[in-house]
């Protein structure tokens, strides 16, 4: 019963800050699952984190009124589709490296030099942006978002909202409903890919 109510605890953590900021969700609960409640292996908590972060991605973007959401899908199609893929092939590739602790390892390395090539490619760029997804950077940053992220079970939001705000130019509200749309595509696809692969 105490299992119980500490998964649901969790579910709600992971889920109210996905929706508040438009990520979180898979960086709460993959360690939570491995490190705290002991998941027999780091492949079954990945699959609950991707599977988690779908309906937390869903329920956050359930909030939007349904005009804007569908607008801003429409401008994302660059940046969502290659995700999709990508989070697919992350999703398969992380069972041949998930053994031990290194895939830890690779994956927070894998954060960090996503994270890193966000900031430098952003660093000097045309403050007289057109702030929109169809900038020919959005399929590759689609892509390796997708990759990393269905590769760590995560939503993506950080790299998303990086991404949609130094790049794109977009606000803040429209960030942040982008992430929480890039974690449907890419929990949908990375859960698809662990399943494929096994």
């Amino acid at each position: 019963m105490l299992t119980t109510a500490v998964f649901l605890f969790l579910g709600v953590v992971s889920g109210a800050v996905s929706g508040l900021f438009g990520l979180g969700g898979g960086i709460v609960v993959v360690p939570m699952l491995v490190y705290l409640f002991g998941v027999g292996s780091t492949i079954q908590a990945l699959v609950i984190s991707s599977i988690v972060v779908v309906f937390a991605s869903l329920g956050a973007l359930a909030s939007y009124e349904w005009s804007y959401l569908e607008s801003r899908l429409k401008k994302m199609t660059t940046l969502l589709l290659p995700a999709f893929l990508a989070a697919f092939f992350g999703g398969a590739a992380h069972h041949m490296i998930a053994r031990t602790t290194v895939s830890l390892a690779l994956t927070a390395l894998l954060h960090s030099l996503l994270l890193l090539a966000i900031c430098v490619f952003t660093e000097g760029r045309d403050p007289e942006s057109t702030g929109s997804y169809r900038n020919g950077t959005s399929p590759i940053a689609g892509a390796i978002i997708g990759f990393v992220s269905g590769l760590a079970a995560v939503g993506g939001g950080t790299y998303t909202i990086t991404y949609a705000v130094k790049v794109a130019q977009q606000t803040w509200r429209d960030a942040r409903m982008a992430a929480q749309a890039m974690g449907l595509i890419v929990g949908l696809g990375g859960t698809a890919g662990f399943l494929a692969s096994y």
